[in-house]
């Protein structure tokens, strides 16, 4: 069950991370991250900050995730 979660956590990050403006505008951000001469462009660069901190917490997410498989299939093996 616990590798269910996992899966259902990243899930969640990837929809976070590929929809941050429908995500934004439904927490009530989007004026927040949409002003100044460059409208927009705050909103990009939030996008890329979430996907590079996301990014690296799938990453390790995903590591685990293949560390404890690696590991069950090792202990199946013996």
């Amino acid at each position: 069950m616990p590798m269910l979660m996992d899966l259902l956590v990243l899930r969640l990050l990837l929809v976070l991370v590929l929809d941050l403006p429908l995500v934004a505008k439904q927490l009530g951000i989007d004026h927040e991250l949409d002003h100044g001469h460059n409208k927009g462009m705050d909103l990009e660069l939030a996008q890329m900050l979430l996907e590079g901190m996301l990014g690296k917490m799938l990453m390790d997410k995903l590591s685990k995730l293949l560390n404890k498989q690696l590991e069950l299939e090792l202990d199946l093996d013996m």
